[in-house]
């Protein structure tokens, strides 16, 4: 729930506390729910949140499949962004690891109550 910021402009990455991670047994699918409160100040910027697999599976973070807000957002107006991925491209196997990550094309953007979910088949 803690608020964390980040300046990264150049890709997906981890804040200061990684996450939220989630590590499941998958089959070959999974659907991935995502969601974080963002603020910003910048009016041409975009926060966008992500995740990325590790494990039996390799996946980076992607715009592909991301949630994003663009506007001004202040601390006092923080929208909740959120999205889902359907993957039917997993390798089945022991496990598979589920990171959020996130990007700003802001001077800074902030993020809080960030959680996911990840039902495997």
């Amino acid at each position: 729930a803690t608020a964390e910021t980040t300046t990264s402009i150049s890709a997906f990455i981890d804040l200061t506390t990684p996450g939220p991670i989630v590590t499941v047994k998958t089959g070959e699918r999974a659907l991935v729910f995502f969601k974080a409160h963002v603020s910003h100040t910048d009016a041409d910027a975009v926060s966008a949140i992500s995740f990325a697999v590790s494990g039996d599976t390799t996946l980076n973070a992607s715009f592909n499949y991301s949630a994003q807000a663009d506007g001004i957002f202040t601390p006092g107006n923080k929208p909740s962004i959120c999205g889902f991925k359907y993957l039917t491209n997993l390798t089945p196997g022991d496990s598979n690891t589920f990171t959020m990550k996130y990007y700003t094309g802001a001077t800074d953007s902030t993020f809080e109550l960030r959680e996911l979910v990840v039902i495997p088949f």
